[in-house]
């Protein structure tokens, strides 16, 4: 089964986002940034109005409160927005001739091959960690934090996306370790 799609930088990036929304370490770091603001502003905020009185410390802790909730749910936001930014710098530092541009990705029973206008790459099956999928895309994990990005608009019909997924994921499968 092959597949001929271009990559552009907005694709790299989404796999940089994926992989953070997706990943135990990114949803940990999510996690841990959404407990510690609320930590340091019972430090820096309640803590210092207890101290001043009663009035000082319902408006100390109003304030935490507010602070909190709002942190707690736009944290998330800022993360997405913070790594979307640097990721697009990093990429923008190089010319990114083999990513960037028009791929042809072929399955076969011995593994991937992605063909570019600058080479060619093969993975034999066995080294594919997983298949993965979002609204958009198709990642096919080399490892923990790389894969071939496979954008969904690629394929004219979904009965075509169906067939490249269930090709990819039997031949996965098959070569499991």
């Amino acid at each position: 089964m092959q597949v001929t799609y271009g990559i552009t930088l907005e694709d790299l990036v989404a796999l940089s986002l994926y992989h953070f929304k997706t990943s135990r370490s990114g949803r940990r770091t999510i996690r841990m940034w959404q407990v510690l603001a609320p930590v340091l502003g019972v430090l820096f905020i309640v803590l210092p109005a207890c101290w001043r009185g009663s009035v000082a410390m319902v408006i100390g802790l109003v304030l935490w409160v507010i602070y909190s909730v709002a942190w707690v749910l736009l944290i998330p936001v800022f993360f997405r927005v913070f790594l979307k930014r640097t990721v697009t710098r990093a990429y923008k530092e190089g010319q990114n001739r083999s990513m960037i541009g028009r791929h042809t990705m072929t399955l076969g029973p011995e593994g991937v091959v992605d063909t570019t206008d600058f080479g060619e790459e093969r993975h034999v099956w066995s080294v594919i960690e997983k298949i993965a999928e979002d609204e958009h895309y198709v990642f096919i994990y080399l490892s923990a934090a790389s894969a071939h990005v496979v954008p969904k608009r690629a394929f004219a019909q979904q009965a075509d996306l169906g067939a490249f997924l269930n090709t990819a994921r039997a031949y996965q499968a098959q070569h499991a370790a």
